[in-house]
């Protein structure tokens, strides 16, 4: 239902999952157990301003020089919490995006001596503005974009490239922004050329690939059998129920036509369709479904598939165990507040946190923190202890569900924690400051779910890579080992900056239940992009049905330290896998 969206003006629910794939090392004698450290950190005294991010001046270092010679160097900017500075002398201004003058200061001095890391920060600060006074100014943040781009610096590389995609203080080019997209990638030539949405726009001639498809929800199992026939890809359905399938048609000449068993389906811009089929009658009851693409060059393709009913499948193990070790450990803090004190009460946050805590931890393995009616304190000494405990070998998940705020005019947002009060805003989480604890994090991967009105404050447009549809398991298996290498920082939003549905009528709401349902149902090694084109079809699909229009939105989370095309990876447990 909508009734707390509409109840509320900026009522801001968000749902953040912070998902991190990084490369593991088996050998490791003490792998980090996240949960007892978070509650630990949790549980402890201390006010939450002291794991706030802030820009800190540490004290100037003491060189000897010869027997009788002394001095002390520069002050040093770092960004850290303020609990770090304070421990190393270090001075600061708790940091406001409000306090652009202050946060400029510190770095730019730095920037000036050729910092890489100063530099981008400069550009940080003169792309955002103050939120308030002073405007971005996208001309200078370019110029310090491309000083720290230049010495190598992803995060520049990929800010660089945004500004050139969108026409922000350059001229809009989109072969620029693919040159810096593909730079900061570093993924290899082959591993870049299977991505579908990083190629150069280019004039229609003769030349390019056919047509190729993926079925995208429910996911394809591969049954048992030592020929390849048609029907050794189908997909488990219920009997009696009728079933929607969604998949993805990648045209480089431009579609002509896309039939799904002789009926003509018009696809969305980013080539997802979505095909209603009759309900199977029985559980011998078979349906095989053809779909044809053809493009303007008259070149077409193919791909044929059963449904089937559930249990009468018997599919092949789909993840060796050596497959699997290097894509890293798995983290996740969830958090569902309910119980508000002077905010409406809610009806599914709790609800929603509790089942995708059990799925991430059941079926993906991952250690869990379940926090329920969670204060501001909690939430920003939890995102702090990450900061100490995880490593580029970890993965870690952030899932927030509960009210929000958005305040127009600056357009920040912010979590609200359950005592928060409605006109003071002294205890509401800053999305900004969970931004910045993003940046200290060391995980690799993070991706924000966030299942709220409003909830696509969060993020900047900028282009995301998908694999295209076509590639062999062992090609799509190389392609994912590359993407979980690179430093991403990416957010999902279960309907932009608009209001979304609270309830779905399964206890969830309409966005939680997508979550689960794919999450459920996926039996493979998944990226995020693959798993939002699933969640999408089936939220536009059942938020219609209750007569509303809810669009999910799937993008880099602003001035989250976000460096390349990669994207976070879903590995589901077998009995050969399971993590011990």
């Amino acid at each position: 239902m909508t009734t707390d969206c509409k109840n509320i003006p900026w009522s801001l629910r968000v749902a953040a999952t912070l998902l991190v794939t990084l490369t593991a090392c088996t050998s490791d004698p003490s792998p980090t157990d996240s949960v007892t450290a978070v509650t630990a950190a949790v549980n402890a005294p201390g006010s939450p301003d002291t794991y706030a991010v802030i820009d800190c001046l540490l004290p100037g270092q003491i060189h000897q020089l010869g027997k009788h010679t002394t001095f002390v160097t520069a002050r040093r900017p770092v960004r850290t919490t303020g609990e770090n500075c304070a421990i190393r002398a270090g001075e600061y201004v708790t940091r406001d995006r409000a306090d652009y003058g202050t946060s400029l200061k510190t770095w730019l001095a730095d920037a000036q001596t050729g910092s890489a890391e100063g530099q981008y920060y400069v550009a940080t600060l003169y792309e955002n503005g103050d939120g308030k006074v002073v405007p971005p100014d996208y001309r200078q943040a370019a110029e310090w974009y491309r000083k720290a781009a230049e010495q190598g610096d992803k995060r520049a590389m990929i800010g660089l490239g945004r500004l050139y995609e969108q026409g922000l203080g350059l001229s809009k080019d989109p072969e620029q922004a693919f040159t810096w997209f593909r730079k900061a990638s570093g993924l290899s030539e082959g591993a870049f050329s299977s991505l579908a949405n990083t190629q150069v726009p280019q004039a229609k001639d003769l030349g390019f690939d056919g047509p190729s498809l993926e079925v995208i929800d429910p996911p394809l199992v591969r049954t048992r059998g030592i020929q390849p026939r048609p029907d050794d890809l189908a997909i488990p359905v219920d009997t009696g129920v009728q079933r929607s399938v969604t998949g993805r048609v990648l045209a480089p000449a431009g579609l002509q036509t896309l039939l799904v068993n002789g009926e003509k389906i018009t696809p969305s811009d980013n080539g997802v369709f979505t095909a209603t089929l009759r309900a199977l009658r029985s559980a011998s009851d078979e349906l095989l479904i053809q779909i044809l693409a053809k493009d303007t060059q008259d070149k077409q393709t193919t791909m044929k598939f059963t449904l089937k009913a559930k249990g009468a499948l018997q599919p092949t193990t789909p993840i060796p165990k050596q497959d699997i070790d290097g894509f890293g450990r798995y983290h996740a803090l969830v958090i569902g507040n309910d119980q508000y004190t002077h905010w409406p009460k809610l009806k599914n946050a709790i609800s929603d946190a509790t089942a995708i805590a059990k799925v991430l931890e059941e079926r993906y393995g991952f250690q869990v923190r379940l926090l329920k009616d969670a204060g501001r304190t909690q939430i920003m000494k939890a995102l702090n202890q990450y900061t100490k405990e995880l490593t580029e070998k970890d993965n870690l998940i952030i899932y927030y569900a509960g009210h929000g705020h958005l305040e127009q005019g600056i357009e920040r947002g912010y979590w609200i924690s359950v005592d928060a009060e409605t006109d003071d805003n002294s205890e509401w989480v800053r999305l900004s400051d969970v931004t910045d604890q993003l940046q200290l994090i060391s995980a690799k991967h993070v991706m924000v779910v966030a299942d709220s009105c409003f909830s696509g404050k969060l993020t900047r447009s900028l282009s995301l890579a998908q694999m295209k549809p076509g590639l062999t398991d062992e090609e799509r298996f190389e392609v994912l080992k590359q993407l979980a290498q690179e430093r991403v920082r990416t957010a999902m939003s279960s309907g932009g900056v608009k209001p979304v549905l609270d309830a779905g009528g399964s206890g969830h709401s309409v966005f939680a239940e997508a979550f689960l349902g794919v999450l459920e149902d996926n039996v493979m090694i998944l990226e995020a992009r693959r798993l939002f084109d699933a969640i999408h079809a089936r939220v536009i699909s059942n938020s219609q049905k209750m007569g509303a229009t809810q669009i999910p939105t799937y993008d880099p989370i602003n001035m989250a330290g976000h460096e390349s095309i990669g994207d976070f990876i879903f590995v589901p447990q077998t009995p050969k896998n399971r993590r011990g």
